[in-house]
């Protein structure tokens, strides 16, 4: 093994897991390179309980973490030479707002620049399948070369074999099998296209005559500063809930009663309303249990606001799940995961 990566016993996790809980790892390590992964990639195959995590952005310790904890920080983009389209390569433990900047200060967008300002890594991205304004990752990816800890090989994925749905993909319904090491994605250079259709992106570029993904960009970077909390300052995990898909019939008995709820027809059968909406109406709106609160300005948002405890922020969500279903006959899925 590689002797300049120590393994690091009884790791705290407080500066390394986004909602800065009070959690300890038994193990710990940090790759860097890819050299770094080829050299301890036997040890941590070995291991039977080991989680691989970018900045937790996207996850709640409900208890100190009995295994090795593996933080991804191997970085790197670089264009695919000859490709056309254009080809990007993204190793997974690169940032993804790093790597939407670089797509955007080169001109090169087709969606990319919708999904500024999503915390996390570019692995845990696809993993998630994070999404925002109308896009998702997946609309970008064209494969994914990842480490099966089972046949102890990489294996390069295409894009059709790995099952997305909404915020959810292949590699989360199979936790732990795998380690994503790079991705590739199609960009399209100086586009003259862009999905504007959701939330108030067009009214905030109304006085604008020509559009390039850094301006879509920088619009929406400032849309999202000025709802969603940082959570370097504000420990959170961006959206806990997912956005629930119901039936018509289910939506058109909620409009009769809700005139005002928001909604996106998904197809003839489905329409996504958003959860938002629903945990405010239920009351919500900067409710605390223990040191834990759902945000002020953004109801999807549960935030560490005073030293909360990991029963704090799961008994909250709790509590919405329980009173928006009542309310609402909708239940809320957490977009979190609980480990």
């Amino acid at each position: 093994m590689n002797k300049t990566i120590k393994i690091q016993k009884n790791k705290s996790l407080k500066q390394i897991n986004a909602f800065k809980l009070d959690v300890f790892a038994s193990e710990f390590i940090e790759l860097k390179t890819m050299n770094d992964f080829h050299e301890n990639i036997e040890y941590i195959s070995k291991k039977d309980k080991k989680m691989i995590i970018g900045d937790a952005t996207n996850i709640l310790f409900l208890n100190d973490f009995d295994g090795l904890i593996v933080k991804n920080s191997i970085k790197g983009i670089e264009k695919l030479p000859n490709s056309s389209p254009l080809l990007i390569k993204a190793y997974s433990g690169e940032i993804w707002n790093d790597f939407v900047h670089f797509s955007v200060n080169n001109d090169l967008g087709g969606g990319i620049e919708n999904l500024v300002k999503i915390p996390g890594r570019v692995g845990s991205g696809i993993v998630q399948n994070i999404g925002a304004y109308g896009v998702e990752i997946k609309d970008l990816l064209v494969s994914v070369e990842a480490y099966s800890f089972e046949n102890n090989k990489i294996i390069t994925f295409k894009k059709e074999e790995l099952n997305f749905e909404y915020r959810n993909s292949f590699f989360k319904k199979n936790n732990g099998k795998y380690f994503i090491i790079s991705a590739i994605f199609q960009l399209q250079n100086k586009p003259k296209s862009f999905i504007l259709d959701y939330g108030n992106i067009k009214n905030n570029l109304k006085n604008i005559d020509k559009l390039t993904p850094l301006i879509i960009a920088n619009t929406i970077s400032k849309i999202r500063e000025n709802k969603l909390p940082d959570y370097k300052v504000i420990g959170n995990c961006g959206s806990f809930f997912k956005n629930p898909i119901i039936n018509y019939s289910l939506f058109n008995l909620l409009k009769s009663k809700y005139k005002n709820i928001p909604s996106y027809p998904i197809n003839e059968n489905l329409v996504k309303i958003p959860a938002a909406w629903l945990i405010e109406n239920s009351g919500f709106k900067g409710y605390e249990i223990g040191g834990a609160s759902v945000y002020d300005k953004h109801s999807l948002i549960i935030i560490n606001k005073n030293n909360a405890t990991p029963n704090d922020i799961k008994s909250l969500s709790e509590q919405i799940i329980t009173k928006v279903f009542k309310d609402f006959n909708v239940k809320l899925q957490t977009e979190v995961i609980f480990v």
